[in-house]
């Protein structure tokens, strides 16, 4: 990687998940900066989601951004991680309006309210998460690629980021488990903060439903893209093993970061799934 500012940017990318530089390797190497800012553009804007109390805060960062991404197009771009995808071809030739849905997305969700089970979340992370994949296909596979599945994964692991902030996302007026999760296990707002047994079981519960979820996208067999196709992986393995753990928030947190020698094979197999499934690794050069 020869872009010095780059690097700083992906470097929260990174961090949330070390294990993405095994899967960046198969990346080609003329197209593997333009992938990579995608991605780490992906987690500063929903950061804002996830990290940002203050709603008109929120609000006005999210405005920013929509405003920058649909500069890339236009070559007007500011921002690091902006101007690296501003200078790929392709990324370049993408409407200004595909560019600007993910922002707009996340700023109609600044003001959500906790769903009320599992159906009502599912359908609220996919309406934040569904421009990023549709992003991402028109990027490296052409406008009107189908991108379901990838928007499925992207809901996954935007999900399972949220749980794993669930003590500190108690405060905040959209909480990371449904109403009727927190109703079975008589948890009110507060009961978030301490690690309960019921708190316990609350995650356990959440991890088995979104890992039935990472099953169904796994089975449909259907093409992604190298990191989404990576990120998939890790995820389900991490649900799993935190749906049967006594102590299931830390144990997600642990085996989603800290894969070990799966992270590897996760990389080979979502690099070979990628290009079998779309003729191609994505990106190829433009």
């Amino acid at each position: 990687m020869s872009d010095a500012p780059l690097h700083g940017q992906l470097q929260p990318w990174l961090a949330a998940r070390p294990a993405r530089l095994a899967c960046t390797a198969f990346l080609p190497a003329q197209d593997a900066d333009a992938a990579r800012a995608l991605a780490a553009l992906e987690q500063a804007v929903l950061g804002v989601l996830a990290d940002v109390r203050e709603p008109p805060v929120a609000a006005a960062k999210l405005r920013w951004w929509v405003d920058e991404m649909a500069a890339v197009g236009a070559g007007t771009a500011r921002h690091p991680l902006t101007q690296v995808l501003a200078r790929h071809a392709a990324a370049r030739q993408v409407e200004a309006a595909l560019w600007r849905r993910p922002g707009e997305a996340a700023l109609a969700a600044v003001a959500a309210a906790t769903p009320v089970d599992d159906a009502a979340q599912w359908t609220q992370a996919l309406a934040v998460c569904a421009p990023w994949a549709a992003l991402e296909a028109a990027c490296w596979r052409g406008p009107g690629t189908d991108s379901d599945q990838a928007a499925q994964a992207a809901a996954l692991a935007w999900l399972v980021g949220d749980l794993l902030r669930l003590p500190q996302r108690r405060l905040e007026q959209r909480l990371p488990l449904p109403m009727q999760r927190l109703a079975r296990h008589a948890l009110a707002r507060d009961d978030l903060a301490a690690d309960t047994p019921a708190r316990r079981a609350a995650v356990r519960e959440q991890c088995a439903a979104l890992g039935v979820r990472a099953t169904a996208i796994r089975r449909a067999n259907a093409p992604l893209p190298l990191l989404r196709g990576f990120d998939l992986r890790l995820d389900a393995r991490a649900l799993r093993s935190a749906a049967r753990h006594a102590d299931p928030l830390p144990a997600l947190a642990r085996r989603r970061s800290q894969p070990g020698p799966f992270a590897l094979l996760a990389a080979w197999q979502a690099a070979r799934a990628s290009r079998a499934g779309a003729g191609r690794t994505a990106p190829v050069r433009a």
